[in-house]
């Protein structure tokens, strides 16, 4: 056999089991990162979705109750998750509740129906102060009635799930809003 005919023989001939098993492992190999890297991917463009909603929807909560205490007149029941506020709405109370059951904020104006201010709520809490600050530091001082209280600090932690895991929490919303009636 010439060297001539021998490289077209050689050059006609397929891959050898050994070349072909290491071109699907390498292949597979390849496809699997690919995979992961999408996976991945995927499941922090989710993250980062939740996180702007959630941050959204937060900050639109806030800008709502601290409206609405800074017109109240005054507070006429509070606890560490609802507060009730005297306003000059026709003299309706308005009421903020949270409710750990259905981890949302609830407002409530008068005798109208409970609208939803903040779901997807882990922990909120209320605290009130009198406007008077504490020397060398920004705290003011307990209130003993309620009357006597005109400032509201408000902080909440909210989360969602993606894929079955919590990984998106807004953990820094936190408020301290001063009545500016009285």
């Amino acid at each position: 056999m010439s060297p001539i005919s021998r490289t077209r023989k050689q050059a006609r001939a397929g891959f050898t089991l050994i070349e072909l098993s290491f071109g699907i492992g390498l292949g597979a190999l390849v496809a699997t990162v690919i995979a992961s890297l999408v996976l991945y991917s995927g499941q922090n463009f989710a993250a980062l979705v939740n996180y702007t909603d959630m941050d959204t929807v937060g900050l639109n909560a806030m800008d709502t109750v601290s409206r609405d205490i800074r017109q109240a007149n005054g507070i006429l029941a509070y606890s560490s998750n609802s507060i009730t506020f005297s306003t000059d709405v026709t003299n309706q109370n308005l009421v903020y509740a949270y409710s750990s059951g259905s981890r949302a904020l609830t407002r409530k104006l008068g005798s109208a129906a409970a609208t939803t201010v903040l779901s997807e709520c882990d922990g909120l809490t209320f605290s009130i102060y009198q406007r008077t600050p504490i020397a060398g530091s920004f705290n003011q001082f307990e209130p003993g009635t309620t009357n006597e209280a005109k400032v509201v600090f408000l902080t909440w932690k909210c989360s969602r799930t993606i894929y079955g895991k919590k990984v998106t929490t807004d953990n820094a919303s936190t408020a301290r809003i001063v009545m500016r009636v009285n």
